[in-house]
C-alpha cells in the first residue's frame, strides 16, 4: 500500500506505440501491482508477465506485415528502506549513495527483453536506500556514466547532476562539482 512504484519502459522496434498508447498501458500495469497479494517481487512479476503478454499477442499479429516492438522495461519499488528493482531486456540501474555508485546490470547479451517469446525473462536485485540516494534508469547508457563521472553525485542539485551527465556526453568538462 505504501510503496512506491517506478516504471521505466523503452520501446524499441518498427511498430512502436502512440504516446497515448503507451501511457494507456503503463496506467493499466499499476493497478495489478498495487493488488498483487505476497511479496513485491511478485508484483513486479505480475508487471513483467501483463506487459510481455500483450506485446507478443500484438507481435503475432504485426509478425506477417514485418513488424514487432520490444519492451525493456526498468521497474524499481521503494518499500520501506529496501529498494527493489526488476530488469527486463539490457538495462542499467545506478544507485548512487554515499558509498559510492552501484551499476546494477545484467551484462549478457542474451537479455531480450519483452514481447518475443511466452516466457518473459526478469532478473531482480535489491539494495537498501537511504533518504538522498539517487537513482538513474538507462537502457543505454553512455559509456562516461562510470563511477568516476558519477561519484559525488549526491553533492549536486538535480539540475548540476543534469548538467554533468550532459557535459560528459558532450566529451566537455565544466568543471561543475
Amino acid at each position: 500500500r505504501d510503496d512506491l512504484l517506478i516504471i521505466h519502459m523503452t520501446l524499441i522496434g518498427n511498430a512502436l506505440l502512440s504516446p497515448a498508447n503507451q501511457e494507456a498501458i503503463t496506467a493499466q500495469l499499476i493497478d495489478p501491482y498495487y493488488r498483487t497479494r505476497g511479496t513485491v517481487t511478485a508484483g513486479l512479476r505480475v508487471i513483467v508477465e501483463k506487459l510481455n503478454d500483450f506485446l507478443l499477442e500484438r507481435n503475432k499479429k504485426t509478425t506477417r506485415d514485418g513488424k514487432q516492438v520490444i519492451a525493456v522495461l526498468n521497474l524499481a519499488v521503494l518499500h520501506r528502506d529496501i529498494l527493489y528493482i526488476a530488469h527486463a531486456g539490457k538495462t542499467h540501474t545506478y544507485h548512487i549513495t554515499g558509498n559510492g555508485v552501484l551499476d546494477i546490470n545484467e551484462p549478457l547479451e542474451t537479455s531480450k527483453g519483452l514481447g518475443l517469446s511466452k516466457t518473459a525473462e526478469v532478473r531482480y536485485y535489491q539494495a537498501a536506500i537511504e533518504p538522498g540516494d539517487i537513482l538513474i534508469t538507462s537502457v543505454d547508457p553512455p559509456t562516461f556514466w562510470s563511477q568516476g563521472a558519477l561519484d559525488g553525485s549526491l553533492q549536486l542539485s538535480l539540475e548540476n547532476l543534469r548538467r554533468r551527465l550532459i557535459t560528459f556526453e558532450a566529451g566537455f568538462d565544466l568543471g561543475i562539482s
